[in-house]
């Protein structure tokens, strides 16, 4: 073989940063390198045998370069991988966004740049103080589902069971009778007979006081001058009627009720109704007289309840005492009469603030207190 100039290229690694040329010259017995890099490098062409002898044929190498391959003789650039690349590539990846000012068509971030903002994000969130706060809520609504319920049922149980009792107590007192009235009474005098106690009581009401005779068979009579709800408005009352020089004195006055076998359901629940109206207007009253100040504020709707009530009384009186002897539904209708003049009496007075207004209201009172003891006699006789 011919002596000959052969060529091999060569690519070295990312430590030295560039790229080299290796020009080997072999001439005879005598072979010149020259090497610009340390390194192994990395062989991209050869276009002929190396280090080939002059006396031998082409086909046979030395052995001293059987450490390098023989590529072949037709060269493939691209399936070279060369992976410091890849590395550099990737590298260029992960570098930080730079702003160069185009806001028209700004860089976007990369993939992976944009994949980890997710990620970071989701990392960030304090999931343990969500999970609790989201279970608190949940807790909460339903907890105040079950009080609201509870509390739903029990207000319409308790609304049921409040007029089940009232039922229930209204048939008790039917069952018991008639109602027993419990008063404090102003006491003025008191006379072995009726015939002389009447001119007493004349000259009490010329004065403009009230006065009513309260008498019984075979007993003292006894002159009352005022009424009231309790021993304290008794009391009061008592000195506004001694400043206007009637000696009085205080007691409770009691007429007991219970049953009577002249009486039915329906003139028992009449009773009922009229001893409420009575106790009623008796309290009012007595506030107004001894006390203007502590009195209802609301008097407009305590007067049209006391009407609503005797309006009742009035509509049922003929049939409910239609069973009663003669002279207890007399005295029955005598008290009737006085509820609805103390009423009368009591709705003047609000109206124009007379206080003679309040006394002829308390007036009236005794006479209904005094009819309603005459009937229990005259049952208490049948």
């Amino acid at each position: 073989m011919q002596r000959g100039k052969r060529t091999m290229s060569f690519h070295f690694g990312q430590a030295e940063k560039e790229q080299s040329q290796v020009s080997v010259e072999a001439r005879g017995d005598k072979e010149d390198h020259k090497e610009t890099a340390p390194a192994v490098p990395k062989i991209l062409t050869w276009d002929a045998a190396p280090f080939a002898n002059e006396g031998s044929s082409g086909e046979q190498a030395s052995e001293d370069d059987d450490f390098i391959p023989e590529p072949s003789m037709t060269t493939h650039d691209d399936k070279v991988i060369d992976f410091t690349q890849k590395q550099e590539e990737k590298r260029e990846g992960e570098a930080p966004f730079w702003d160069d000012g185009n806001r028209v068509n700004p860089p976007k971030l990369p993939p992976k740049g944009r994949k980890r903002v997710i990620k970071d994000v989701i990392g960030v969130v304090p999931w343990n103080l969500v999970t609790a706060i989201v279970s608190a809520i949940v807790v909460g609504l339903g907890l105040g589902f079950v009080v609201y319920k509870m509390v739903v049922t029990e207000s319409v149980g308790t609304a049921s069971e409040g007029g089940e009792n009232l039922d229930a107590a209204l048939a008790a007192a039917v069952e018991a009778g008639l109602p027993t009235w419990h008063v404090d009474v102003v006491q003025g005098a008191a006379f072995d007979t009726v015939e002389q106690g009447q001119p007493v009581v004349d000259k009490v009401k010329q004065g403009g006081l009230p006065a009513t005779l309260f008498s019984k068979s075979g007993e003292s009579s006894f002159l009352f001058v005022g009424v009231a709800p309790d021993k304290a408005g008794a009391r009061s009352l008592s000195a506004m009627i001694e400043e206007k020089g009637q000696d009085t004195y205080v007691k409770t006055y009691t007429i007991e009720g219970g049953r009577s076998n002249t009486l039915d359901t329906e003139a028992i629940t009449w009773f009922l109704q009229a001893h409420g109206l009575y106790k009623e207007l008796l309290q009012e009253t007595s506030r107004r007289l001894v006390d203007e100040e502590g009195a209802s504020v609301q008097a407009d709707d305590v007067i049209k309840k006391m009407e609503g009530t005797l309006k009742d009384l009035t509509a049922a009186r003929d049939r409910s005492l239609s069973k009663l002897p003669e002279k207890a539904s007399e005295q029955a209708l005598n008290m009737h009469n006085a509820l609805v003049k103390g009423l009368h009496a009591f709705a003047s007075f609000e109206s124009g603030q007379e206080k003679q207004a309040m006394w002829q209201a308390q007036q009236s009172l005794l006479d209904a207190l005094y009819a309603y003891a005459s009937m229990v006699e005259v049952l208490a006789e049948a």
